[in-house]
């Protein structure tokens, strides 16, 4: 039981599982091990769950579906994936941003790139493009701004 209480108190669902499930091969009626598996199989559902919508966000994000990416992480819970999840919304605003200057709606750059430095502020890529945005918003966008912005890679998910 020290093992399943352990494994269940630090989320480990899958160890907890198997902890809970040893107690109650060896005895069936334990009141506390049943609860547990219980409660370790609704916390790995759970945790499930969390894994198959930061998968989803990641497709959407290798397939350039950077809007749908977002929604997917922005509703994602604190927890395990914090770090990564914060990477993948600041290269996801960036790509946006991107995606805009491309296109030359400018102002649209403008606010993607906003949201990215909220993540990451002093990342100069993106406070360049920003500067760049800010820039040409009002004026003409010739063959050298289009050249220029094509040549500009995307980031990747986890860079």
């Amino acid at each position: 039981m020290a093992a399943a209480r352990e494994a269940l108190a630090r989320e480990d669902a899958a160890a907890a599982i198997v902890a809970f499930d040893e107690v109650l091969k060896q005895d069936p009626s334990h009141e506390e091990a049943r609860a547990g598996l219980l409660q370790a199989g609704e916390i790995y559902k759970a945790q499930k769950a969390v894994r198959e919508q930061f998968e989803s966000a990641k497709i959407a994000f290798a397939e350039g579906e950077y809007t749908p990416a977002l929604r997917i992480l922005y509703r994602l819970p604190k927890g395990r994936y914090d770090g990564e999840i914060e990477t993948f919304k600041f290269n996801a605003w960036f790509n946006l941003g991107l995606v805009s200057l491309r296109a030359g709606n400018c102002k649209e750059a403008l606010s993607s790139f906003d949201e990215a430095l909220a993540i990451r502020p002093r990342d100069e890529n993106a406070r360049r493009l920003k500067d760049l945005a800010v820039k040409f918003q009002d004026g003409a966008r010739d063959r050298a701004f289009f050249d220029r912005v094509e040549a500009i890679p995307f980031r990747r998910i986890d860079e």
